[in-house]
C-alpha cells in the first residue's frame, strides 16, 4: 500500500497528466463513443489543463512512484436552478494506483475544497455504461440526480 501526497498541480505535472488520458477510455464507453476520437478529447483537455484558481482546483497525488492521479474540481452554477455548486470535472487513478484507495481520497479532496468554499452540493457526470465508476460514486453517497438521454440521427427513421 502506498502512501500518497496531495498538492496542487503544477505545470511541471502535465506530461505525466497527459499519460493519465487513456484511464478516461479503460471502463464502460457508450457503443456511440470511438476510444480514440474520446482519448484525443481527453488528451486535448488536459493539455489545456489550468493552474488552480479561486473557482477551480487540480490535485495531484504522489506516491514514490511519481503521479498516481488528480481530480478536477471547479464551482459554478447549476444549469437548471442556478445554485451554486462543486463540478467534478475529471478524476483519474494510474493503473498502478488502483486499489489503494487513492479515488477515495481524490474524491474527499475534492469533497473538502467545495466544503471550504461553502458549496452545497458535488456533480459530476459518468458514462451510464461505467458500471465500476457507477458503483464507486454510489459508495460514496452520490445519487442518481439527472438523466442525460441521446438519441441517433443516423439510422433511418
Amino acid at each position: 500500500m502506498s502512501n500518497f501526497t496531495l498538492r496542487p498541480f503544477t505545470e511541471a505535472d502535465r506530461p505525466a497528466l497527459l499519460g493519465l488520458a487513456d484511464r478516461f477510455v479503460t471502463f464502460g464507453l457508450p457503443t456511440r463513443y470511438d476510444a480514440e476520437k474520446v482519448l484525443g478529447a481527453r488528451t486535448r483537455e488536459l493539455s489545456k489543463l489550468l493552474i488552480s484558481g479561486p473557482d477551480h482546483a487540480v490535485l495531484v497525488a504522489e506516491d514514490e512512484r511519481g503521479l498516481a492521479g488528480f481530480v478536477e474540481v471547479r464551482a459554478e452554477r447549476d444549469a437548471s436552478s442556478a445554485e451554486p455548486q462543486a463540478y467534478l470535472a475529471s478524476i483519474a487513478v494510474a493503473r498502478e494506483a488502483e486499489g489503494q484507495g487513492l479515488g477515495r481520497i481524490l474524491m474527499a479532496a475534492a469533497e473538502a475544497w467545495a466544503r471550504a468554499r461553502g458549496l452545497p452540493t458535488l456533480t459530476l457526470h459518468v458514462f451510464a455504461t461505467n458500471d465500476r465508476a457507477r458503483g464507486f460514486y454510489h459508495s460514496l453517497g452520490f445519487q442518481e440526480d439527472t438523466l442525460f438521454l441521446t438519441k441517433s440521427l443516423q439510422e433511418a427513421p
